[in-house]
């Protein structure tokens, strides 16, 4: 059961989840654009270091040692990964029993660039009791070829980018809307996470659905945080590659289903055409392929977590859709042998 809020002092307003592994290179800079917040109120980083190969470890317990309190550091005793069972599952856990009022959140090579961040978003969801979290825009940081890093401005088209203050769980359904790890602030209205939590390959987008049961999302339109693209993410690895779009893309597919049985299929309207977005990406990709084709309706039949009324709709408009492209295809092939 979490623990009691109060804000004394005793227990920290904001409570800061964030995770690590390997990440000597980058952890120092997320630790510390932490640690310059400027604040009228407690906060605590809580970091889940998972048995790193390299100095990350080390690392962290040199800024534990110079921040003292302010910092929660959890040393794994082996590697635990990701799952039920996994460093960041665990650190949620840890987040939640705080007794912080706000969890925000940061994973260890990604960081923060304004230090009145987490102000902003207290005094936002302070004023604005709607709202079950607040987030912001952000920049990225990409390598340059000599292996330093560079920010630029994130692309906002197609990019979950949707610029009005306040929106709704329906909005992510619709795929007009995404809440990044880094600039999320949630109210601490979660004892636990469900069980199919950990199967889910995007956990930001998950939480940030799971959490649309309590209230509407609050946008600060300003970018006061970085991704860093280093090409190690589970969302970056190898991507452009046949194989990667299609893991992908079913893998979105299926977060959209678990969430959409999450609540009782209020928002299959909005997340059908989301759906079948992310299928057409794949056979887009396999330039219609009969067999990929054939791969996604049998999943989609027998393996998709829907009801049964539909996944025949889905199954009759993935039917739709593959034979009005792959007819006037097969058709220019056909015309260009002879």
């Amino acid at each position: 059961m979490m623990t009691a809020y109060k804000e004394d002092g005793t227990v920290p307003v904001v409570a800061v989840w964030m995770i690590t592994y390997n990440h000597e290179n980058f952890i120092e800079e997320a630790i510390e654009g932490v640690m310059m917040q400027k604040t009228s109120f407690p906060f605590r980083l809580y970091i889940g270091e998972d048995y790193s190969s390299d100095n990350t470890r080390k690392i962290c317990i040199q800024l534990k040692d110079k921040y003292r309190d302010k910092i929660h550091l959890v040393l794994q005793k082996k590697n635990l990964g990701v799952g039920p069972h996994g460093n960041g599952m665990l650190m949620y856990d840890v987040c939640f029993k705080s007794g912080a009022k706000y969890i925000a959140m940061c994973e260890g090579d990604d960081y923060w660039t304004d230090p009145y961040k987490l102000q902003k978003q207290v005094d936002f969801l302070r004023a604005n009791s709607d709202c079950v979290l607040c987030h912001h825009w952000h920049k990225y940081s990409v390598p340059r070829k000599d292996g330093s890093f560079e920010e630029i401005p994130a692309p906002t088209m197609n990019q979950g980018y949707l610029p009005q203050k306040k929106a709704l769980v329906k909005e992510i359904f619709a795929n007009k809307l995404r809440v990044k790890t880094r600039t999320l602030m949630f109210k601490n209205v979660l004892d636990e996470l469900p069980e199919w939590f950990p199967k889910m390959a995007y956990g930001d987008v998950t939480l940030s659905m799971i959490l649309g049961e309590y209230g509407s999302f609050g946008f600060i339109d300003e970018p006061m945080a970085v991704y860093r693209q280093t090409g190690e993410g589970i969302s970056s690895t190898g991507k452009g590659s046949y194989l990667f779009i299609y893991n992908h893309y079913l893998e979105w597919i299926k977060l959209w289903e678990y969430c959409l049985k999450h609540y009782n299929y209020q928002y299959y309207r909005e997340a059908k055409g989301t759906i079948l977005y992310f299928y057409t990406f794949i056979l887009k990709n396999y330039a219609f392929s009969v067999s990929i084709f054939l791969k996604l309706f049998l999943y989609a039949f027998y393996n998709s977590r829907l009801t049964i009324v539909r996944k025949l709709d889905i199954c009759l408009s993935l039917i739709k859709l593959f034979s009005t492209s792959f007819i006037p295809l097969f058709y220019q092939r056909i015309k260009a042998k002879v």
